[in-house]
């Protein structure tokens, strides 16, 4: 008997079990504050961006900005695509990998860039994803 619980103390020292259940309650509470969405701080209309020093040529100079940056992003992205295709057929999977997560990061800054120049050009802070989608589908 004592040969049992002294392995039992052994294997729980070794799998340090109050470590591991502490580190699934930190990750589950990172995981839960990671998607929860926060309520708005203050409720800004886009009237409220000229009280703030913004004018028109501003909010133009501001507009041509965010094209560029999501039509270089876009180029990126595109080339990213091309090079993972490349690298896959070249069997060279890892690299592929490593690229096709590149492309990705490139492709969230085209939505960024896009995202904040639709919603200047619309004259409407806060859009939704579903007004973003209908405003690349049909138009303006």
């Amino acid at each position: 008997m004592k040969i049992f619980k002294r392995t039992t103390k052994l294997l729980g020292n070794a799998f340090n079990t109050k470590a591991v259940i502490n580190q699934h309650k930190v990750l589950l509470k990172t995981i839960k504050k990671t998607f929860t969405i926060s309520k708005a701080t203050s409720n800004c209309e886009f009237n409220d961006l000229y009280s703030q020093g913004l004018d028109e040529l501003k909010l133009q100079k501001i507009t041509s900005k965010f094209c560029f940056l999501y039509r270089f992003f876009a180029a990126l992205a595109l080339i990213m695509v091309i090079y993972a295709a490349y690298l896959l057929m070249s069997n060279h999977l890892l690299a592929s990998v490593l690229a096709t997560s590149v492309a990705c990061v490139f492709g969230a800054h085209t939505f960024k860039f896009h995202f904040w120049s639709m919603q200047i050009k619309k004259r409407k802070l806060g859009c939704s994803l579903g007004e973003w989608w209908k405003y690349i589908t049909r138009g303006k």
